[in-house]
């Protein structure tokens, strides 16, 4: 589950903590997908149709969102942009 931001002093330390939660999982998704021939696929959605923010720790590709198509991630309050942590729009 990805942390909450909130419970961090900085963004730096919540990137450091995110960081060592997603990197053993994109590691076991890489050993399971990539080395296996198969590539793992993401649900699409429309900003006006993300589901429900909770549970934390859930991923999507928006195909139009405002800056153009982007991966979100739930925190468990707000669905958010990878490329800049924004609340996507």
């Amino acid at each position: 589950m990805i942390p909450n931001p909130k419970a961090f002093d900085n963004w730096q330390s919540w990137g450091n903590s995110v960081t060592t939660i997603l990197t053993p999982f994109m590691q076991s998704v890489e050993n399971t997908f990539f080395r296996q021939g198969r590539v793992a696929a993401l649900s699409t959605v429309k900003v006006a149709d993300l589901p429900n923010v909770k549970p934390a720790g859930r991923i999507v590709y928006c195909d139009n969102e405002s800056g153009g198509s982007v991966l979100l991630f739930s925190d468990g309050t707000n669905w958010r942009r990878s490329t800049d942590r924004n609340i996507a729009s």
